[in-house]
Parts: structure tokens; sequence; C-alpha cells
């Protein structure tokens, strides 16, 4: 259970001085979509993140109530937390991209994660720490509105599990889109007044995070309505379905643009598609839904369609392209409105751009 706390200095009514004023926000924990990370070392996997948006309800702490979930993840090979055990890593909850300072607001943000056994709790982010010996402090200061997003929140994790994108749902534009990267790992230090760099004793900023900078310049540049989200085997490319399909690289950059249709926003990348220079050819491609009952293949690389799938009903919902080692096939899979379409195709389409 992650409850979430901002601390702002506000004006007493009755005396007229200055306090601190602690406010509680209590989010749902329920998971929604699933994108599974790991950390690697020496080429082994050695820690799993399982990084997840929930579900969010009525009975969220206003101004959360109106269907606003989050995006964490959970360490699940440290596991919970134990009696006298100091482990900030076990859970986190995604703080960045709302970093900043509100109009007339200056709110510090503190979390605390409480464990299932009902008794340990550990503070993830302290509202205010020492940096260093002393005697310069560190705090976050968030725009409170941003730390939740609508419903629905996508999430999809690459074939490598290094990386994974979010995108947020919602009939509403201006939608956001969130990476995370499992190898960058935690800000160790902050510059203190002086400008000089000193640790901290509980590091809270996950460098992996998309920021605040990032997220915003998405929205500014894009400004959609965001349907579904996909990343490539190595989450060097991701995509946003929207009103089009944007291509963005790790730090939501504009790569490309496909011209897919409005509606039905299922797409998938080729199973072993590893960036715009991605060899061989027929590994650049990504497989689209489209408003007809056809599958469009585009090129990541030109960003152009060249060539599409015929099948019986439009696909609805989402794209899954898997590839069968043994039989060098790929299997596409995806839902109509009368089922569950099964395409096993041979692994040989190719593609016109240069």
């Amino acid at each position: 259970n992650i409850i979430v706390y901002s601390v702002t200095t506000v004006t007493s009514g009755t005396s007229g001085l200055p306090f601190q004023q602690r406010t509680r926000f209590d989010f749902s924990d329920r998971p929604q979509f699933p994108a599974a990370t790991c950390i690697v070392a020496g080429g082994v996997c050695t820690e799993t993140l399982m990084a997840y948006t929930t579900t969010p309800t009525r009975g969220q702490t206003a101004p959360f109530d109106n269907r606003n979930g989050t995006i964490r993840w959970e360490n699940l090979t440290r596991g919970v937390t134990v009696a006298g055990k100091t482990d900030y890593h076990t859970s986190h909850f995604f703080f960045e991209p709302a970093s900043g300072q509100s109009a007339g607001r200056a709110d510090t943000l503190e979390i605390i994660r409480f464990d299932a056994n009902g008794i340990d709790s550990t503070v993830i982010l302290p509202y205010n720490q020492l940096m260093g010996a002393g005697p310069s402090r560190y705090s976050v200061t968030v725009r409170l509105p941003e730390l939740a997003y609508r419903d629905t929140t996508f999430a999809r994790n690459s074939g490598n599990f290094q990386r994974a994108i979010f995108g947020e749902g919602g009939s509403v534009f201006g939608s956001r889109a969130i990476a995370f990267d499992v190898d960058r790992g935690y800000q160790l230090t902050a510059n203190d007044p002086s400008g000089v760099a000193q640790p901290l004793a509980v590091p809270v900023v996950d460098k992996g995070v998309s920021p605040a900078t990032a997220v915003s310049d998405f929205i500014a540049n894009t400004f959609a309505a965001v349907k579904g989200v996909a990343i490539n085997f190595d989450g060097t490319l991701a995509s946003i379905r929207a009103d089009s399909t944007y291509i963005i690289n790790p730090l939501l950059r504009l790569q490309g643009v496909l011209a897919t249709t409005v509606s039905n926003a299922g797409l998938d990348f080729h199973p072993l598609n590893t960036g715009p220079n991605s060899f061989p050819l027929n590994t650049r491609l990504v497989f689209a839904a489209s408003s007809e009952p056809l599958i469009e293949i585009f090129d990541t690389h030109c960003y152009q369609r060249v060539s599409s799938i015929p099948i019986r009903d439009p696909i609805i919902g989402p794209i899954k392209a898997a590839y069968r080692v043994a039989t060098g096939q790929l299997v596409l899979v995806g839902a109509t409105a009368r089922g569950v379409v099964i395409a096993q195709l041979p692994n040989t389409f190719t593609t016109t751009c240069p």
C-alpha cells in the first residue's frame, strides 16, 4: 500500500503564523497493465522490476477521485520489507514526470510504502533529508495534479526487458507518454546551494523515468489522445497510437509518423526489431490494425506502408506479434468483433524502402 503526502507551508487562519500542512492522498493499489523489466548484470537478469499501472476507483482521495491511476514498479526479487530492514528500492512511485512547481504553490512530496503484513513501513521518498553531512537539505517539489493519469494508462515492455513505455489513455487531447529504462538506476547525489554534489542518504529519483521536461515536450509536439502503445525488442523505438502513430526514441523525441487509421488502435513491432537500422530488413517492420479488414505493415526506417495482410474482420483490439524459432514463422494475434484471429505467416516480408 503506497500512500502519497504533500507537505506545504500555509498561514494559520487564527494566529496568522506559518505552519506545515501534511495532506494524505490514498490511491488504489490494484495493478491494471504490467510491463516486466529486469536489471541485468554480466548478461544475467539479477533483479525483476515489475512496472505497472493501477486501476483507479471513485474512492481515491480528491482530487484523484475522478478515475486517476498511477504508474509504479515493484522489485519482485528483493521482495517485501521486514522488520529492521532499510531498503528504499523495493517499490517506486513514478513522481518524476510531475516534478516542478505549480503557480502559487510549492508542494513537497513524501511517499510511504506500507507492507502487506500490516506492520512494517518504509519512507521511499522523505519530504526533507540532509545532504551529506549537512546542513543543506533536499526535497522533491511536484505539481500535484500531474501525479496521476487518466484511466486507462497503457503499458508495454521491450522484448529484452530493459525498457518500457506507458501511454495515458482517455478520450482527451494532450495525453502523456512516459518511458522507463530499468538500467539507469537512482540519482545518488544532489547539488547543495553552493553547487557542490552531496550524497543522498535516501536516493529517490529514478533516472530511468522520463523527466518532466521530456513529457511536456511530447505533449506540446503531438497534443493527441493516446489509444495504445508498443515498443520494439531492445527499447530503442516505441510507438504511440493516436490520430496517427508516433514513433519515438527512449527520450520521447519524435523519429517519424506512420499514417495509420484513427480507429482500431492495435499495433506491434516485429519481434526482432532493433530500431530504424534493424537487420535483416524484414525486422524493421511494424504491424498495425486498420479500420478495414486487414493488417497494415509499415517500415520503421522510412515510416511508409510497405504491405498489408487481408483478414476477415477488422482488428478492434490489440495486436501481438511473435516469432516461432523452430519454423521461422511470424504469428500475429489480434482481437476482432467476432473473436480472436491468429495469422501464421512466413517471415519473408520485405520492404521497398532503401
